[in-house]
C-alpha cells in the first residue's frame, strides 16, 4: 500500500476501491515516471560511454546515373576511383546502385542511400541535354526547388565567352541546381561540384569526376583507421570454407572475406583471404591464426591500413 494511507476496518468496500484507484494513479503519475526517467538516464549514460569508446566506421553510397551505362554503350570507370579514394580515408563504401535516366528511380535511390550512409556520391546526368536530370531529381528527393545560380552563370560565361550567345540555354541549365546547395570549387574547372544534404553531385566524365572528387574530400571527415590483412592460400575456397565460417562466427567485430585469386603471382595460389577491422591487434591475431591453419603466406606488407 502507498505510504501514508491507513485503511480503517470501518471503511466501506466502495471507499476502499476508491483509495486503491488513488494509490494506482499516484504510482502511475509520480513513482513510475521517476523510475522510468532514472532508467532512461542510466541507459543514455551507458550508450554515451559506448559511443565515446567505440569508434564507428563511416559509410558511403554511390549512385551511377545514365542509360548509357546500363546499356553498355559507355564503360563505367568512376566506381573504382571512388572506392579507392574512400578506402584511403577509412570510409567504407557500403552500397552502389546504377540507375537509368529516370527521375523517380534517382529520387528513391537518393533518399534511401542518404538515410543509410554518411555520404553519397552521385555521378552523371548534370549536362545540358534533355536526359540530364540529376539536379532536378536530387532537388525533388530533398523537397527543394531548382534555382539558377548567378555566380555559376558568370563563371560559365567566361568559359564560353566566344560562343555564349549560342549556348546560353545550355549554360543556364548546367547552372540550375537544388536550392541552398553548397558549391565547392575545383581549381582550374568552371564545373560546379554541388553538395546538398549529404550528397555530392559529380559529372560522369571520368577525368572530371576524379578531379572534382579531390574537392569533395575537403568535406569528408576521415574515419577511424581500418586495418586490413591479406593472406594467400594454396587451398581453394571450398576446402577452407567451414574453418573461415567458424572463425567469423567467433569474431563478429572483424570482416573475413575469401576470394578466388586467379591473378596471384605466387605459384599454386588459389584463394586470397582478407581480414579487416578497427582493432589492429585483433586483426593481426586472427590473420596469424588463419595463416598458421592453412599454411598460407601474407601479402606484403603484413599490415596494410586503408
Amino acid at each position: 500500500m502507498f505510504p501514508g494511507f491507513q485503511i480503517s476496518q470501518k471503511i466501506s468496500t466502495r471507499n476502499f476501491r476508491e483509495l486503491l484507484q488513488i494509490e494506482k494513479k499516484l504510482i502511475e503519475t509520480i513513482i513510475k515516471p521517476k523510475e522510468e526517467q532514472r532508467i532512461t538516464n542510466i541507459t543514455k549514460r551507458t550508450i554515451q560511454k559506448k559511443l565515446e569508446i567505440t569508434p564507428r566506421i563511416q559509410t558511403a553510397g554511390g549512385i551511377i546515373i545514365g542509360d548509357e551505362i546500363l546499356s553498355g554503350k559507355i564503360k563505367e570507370k568512376n566506381l573504382l576511383t571512388l572506392s579507392k579514394r574512400l578506402s584511403s580515408y577509412d570510409v567504407k563504401l557500403k552500397r552502389v546502385e546504377i540507375v537509368g535516366d529516370c527521375q523517380e528511380e534517382i529520387i528513391s535511390t537518393t533518399r534511401r542511400l542518404s538515410q543509410e550512409c554518411d555520404y553519397v556520391f552521385a555521378s552523371g546526368g548534370i549536362g545540358c541535354t534533355h536526359d540530364d536530370i540529376t539536379y532536378q531529381a536530387i532537388a525533388s528527393a530533398f523537397n527543394r526547388k531548382l534555382v539558377t545560380d548567378k555566380d555559376l552563370v558568370n563563371e560559365m560565361k567566361k568559359f564560353y565567352s566566344s560562343v555564349y550567345a549560342k549556348k546560353q540555354n545550355a549554360v543556364q541549365k548546367m547552372a540550375t541546381i537544388p536550392e541552398n546547395s553548397e558549391i565547392i570549387k575545383t581549381p582550374g574547372l568552371w564545373s560546379p561540384l554541388v553538395y546538398v544534404e549529404n550528397v555530392f553531385i559529380l559529372p560522369g566524365v571520368p577525368e572530371l569526376f576524379e578531379l572534382m572528387l579531390n574537392s569533395a574530400f575537403s568535406r569528408i571527415v576521415k574515419g577511424p583507421r581500418i586495418t586490413l590483412q591479406m593472406i594467400y592460400s594454396d587451398y581453394p575456397k571450398e576446402e577452407i570454407k567451414e574453418f573461415l565460417d567458424d572463425l567469423q562466427s567467433q569474431f563478429s567485430s572483424v570482416i573475413i572475406g575469401c576470394y578466388p585469386q586467379a591473378d596471384c603471382k605466387k605459384a599454386g595460389c588459389k584463394s586470397a583471404i582478407t581480414i579487416e577491422g578497427l582493432n589492429e591487434k585483433e586483426v593481426i591475431y586472427i590473420a596469424q591464426l588463419i595463416k598458421d591453419k592453412i599454411k598460407g603466406s601474407f601479402f606484403k606488407p603484413d599490415t596494410k591500413h586503408y
